[in-house]
């Protein structure tokens, strides 16, 4: 028989609670019970939170409500909890909220002006949202905030006057924004600030001078924006910067001088400006530059040689400028050099320097659209071959003269009449190649990067090449001017006949240009890379160019010399003058270095690319080298090269 119990009272009271509770906690899941959630019903309630001021409470509410708080990445904690102080992105020092980090969380809407109520907030970190509107006048009340970050948002409107009162600010960053109107000059009291970041916006108006103020700044990035007006000779005097990013403004004027004072500089931007005048040599002065942006203006003058000094520096990006004269060799020591980029500078012209090659680290050379040329040399040619990006004139350098070994420069050479051997200083004898009467006609004829041996014989008008072969190309009376012609990167054979003032070329015709007693002086006088006809006249002391008019540079007696005295690529009219040993260039004054008897023998003996005032002494055999020294090689009656036969005599000197 079963016992039958009849609840009590009490007992169907505790059942009947039980379910209530069941069913206001939505029943028992099959995985697991759904925690107890906490409404939280705000901050002006007593008893609803004790972490910090109400004022603190309602400003961080309002943040959250007008930022679309329910869609934030991540919102642990905001408006469930009665802790505000464990939020996420908060961080509180005894009972006021001292850090709001909440970076990269899809925020949304605008900044309200209640974060002005933070009053010992010290970090603020808004950046890589989508906030919109302006930013509030009141965050110039945070006289604590250290560090401020709204960048990557979509803020629009004028940079507040009042955050120049945030004395205590260390970092700004506002960039990547749409923020416009100028750069206030109250920004100039932060004198904690040590980055400033307000690139990427639409800013206008002059750079500030009282940012000069700022001589704690290690990093001022303004790039991107539309400034305008001179760069601040003001900034020279903050010397603890170790970046400048002015790039992409419409910044006018010159480039400071004092920028040279920035001796901790590590980046330099100023690219993509209207900046005109030259490149201050100060700049040299920049010995931890690492990159050196200049590119994107309209700069005028030469490459300084001082930026040879900066041995740091990794990119030199000095291209589409109007930049002019030659490369400094002195570049050959930034041996740290990853990118040098000089093309788009029309006027640049001249031979690269042979210490370039001393780059190891270089990967990317760019110097199209310029006039310069690639030695034709193999070290050269092969280290230009190694690196990673090219962009090139592909205008190949003609050979310097006598340069028998191919090094880029010209050799201290000979060639010996009596018999018939040809011999320079670094390599010893060359070779015996030639008999009494030859005229030795050394050019780089197989267009390898050297001078080849060979002679023109007037007694029967053939050449004669010690590579093999010879050609019939002259008659009596001619006078041998190989050069290359077509500018195809070798010498052509070639004669001047003086008894009807005519250029022969092989395979290229002739032309008529000269007349009785004429000297020739072939030579690239443009520097278009091509030997162009020229004639010198001593009746009046003329110099002549085919297509180029004339210009009258000498006297009764001067030798004319012609050669790149100056590395810009082109030949420039120059003599030599036996009655007072002196070397005349035009444009380019004289140079005393001679006594009579002595023969010029003009050349880049020191491979820079700049022709050296050289002579070669018979009484004693020395080669005496402006700038560079003297040395003996030679006996009485060698033909020095490459001296000029310019009267056939097979002997240069008379």
């Amino acid at each position: 028989m079963v016992k039958k119990h009849n609840l009590s009272g009490f007992g169907v009271a505790l059942v009947c609670l039980l379910f209530i509770l069941f069913i206001a906690l939505g029943g028992i899941s099959d995985a697991q019970a759904r925690p107890l959630t906490v409404t939280y019903t705000g901050c002006t309630n007593p008893g609803d939170q004790t972490d910090m001021p109400t004022a603190e409470c309602l400003a961080l509410v309002a943040l959250y409500d007008g930022t679309t708080g329910g869609s934030w990445t991540t919102s642990t904690g905001w408006k469930t909890t009665d802790t505000p102080c464990s939020w996420y992105g908060v961080t509180c020092t005894t009972g006021n909220v001292t850090t709001l980090s909440l970076a990269n969380n899809n925020l949304a809407g605008g900044i309200p002006t209640q974060l002005g109520n933070l009053s010992n907030l010290m970090y603020l970190a808004l950046s890589g949202n989508s906030l919109t509107s302006a930013i509030p006048t009141e965050l110039g009340n945070l006289s604590n905030l250290i560090q401020l970050w709204l960048h990557n948002n979509s803020l629009t409107g004028g940079i507040p006057t009042q955050l120049g009162n945030l004395s205590n600010l260390t970092y700004l960053a506002l960039s990547y924004n749409s923020l416009t109107g100028a750069i206030p000059i109250e920004l100039g009291n932060l004198a904690n600030l040590v980055s400033l970041y307000l690139n990427n916006n639409s800013l206008t108006g002059g750079i500030p001078t009282q940012l000069g103020n700022l001589t704690n700044l290690t990093t001022l990035v303004l790039s991107t924006n539309n400034l305008s007006g001179n760069i601040p000779t003001q900034l020279g005097n903050l010397t603890n910067l170790q970046s400048l990013n002015l790039r992409d403004n419409s910044l006018t004027g010159g480039i400071p001088t004092q920028l040279g004072n920035l001796s901790n500089l590590t980046y330099l931007a100023l690219s993509s400006n209207n900046l005109t005048g030259g490149i201050p040599t100060q700049l040299g002065n920049l010995s931890n530059l690492r990159t050196f942006d200049l590119w994107g203006n309209s700069l005028t003058g030469s490459i300084p040689t001082q930026l040879g000094n900066l041995t740091n520096l990794q990119n030199l990006w000095l291209h589409n400028n109007n930049l002019s004269g030659i490369v400094p060799t002195e570049l050959g020591s930034l041996t740290n050099l990853i990118n040098l980029r000089i093309s788009n500078n029309t006027s640049l012209g001249g031979r690269l320097p042979a210490s370039l090659t001393n780059l190891a680290s270089l990967t990317h050379f760019w110097f199209g659209v310029t006039s310069l040329c690639e030695p034709s040399y193999t070290a050269f040619q092969t280290w230009l071959l190694g690196l990673t990006s090219v962009y090139s004139t592909d205008i190949i350098c003609a050979v310097p003269p006598a340069d028998f070994d191919g090094d880029g420069d010209t050799d201290v050479s000979i060639f010996r009449p009596s018999n018939g051997r040809w011999y320079t200083s670094a390599q010893g004898f060359l070779a015996s190649y030639g008999i009494a009467g030859d005229i030795p006609v050394a050019q780089d004829y197989d267009g390898d990067g050297d001078a080849d041996i060979a002679v023109y014989r007037p007694s029967n008008g053939r050449w004669y090449f010690y590579a093999g072969g010879n050609t019939g190309y002259g008659i009596t009376g001619d006078i041998p001017m190989p050069c290359d012609y077509d500018g195809d990167g070798d010498a052509d054979v070639a004669i001047y006949r003086p008894s009807n003032g005519r250029w022969y070329v092989k395979d290229q015709g002739y032309t008529a240009y000269g007349i009785a007693g004429d000297i020739p002086v072939p030579g690239d006088y443009d520097g278009d890379g091509d030997c162009d006809i020229a004639i010198y006249r001593p009746s009046n002391g003329r110099w002549y160019v085919q297509g180029q008019g004339y210009a009258a540079w000498g006297i009764p007696g001067d030798i004319p010399v012609p050669g790149d005295y100056d590395g810009d690529g082109d030949f420039d009219f120059a003599i030599y003058r036996p009655s007072n040993g002196r070397w005349y260039v035009l444009g380019q004054g004289y140079v005393a270095y001679g006594i009579p008897g002595d023969i010029p023998v003009p050349g880049d003996y020191d491979g820079d690319g700049i022709w050296d005032q050289t002579i070669y002494r018979p009484s004693n055999g020395r080669w005496y080298k402006y700038g560079i020294g003297y040395e003996a090689y030679g006996i009485a009656g060698d033909y020095p090269l490459p001296a000029r036969d310019t009267n056939i005599d097979g002997d240069p000197h008379n």
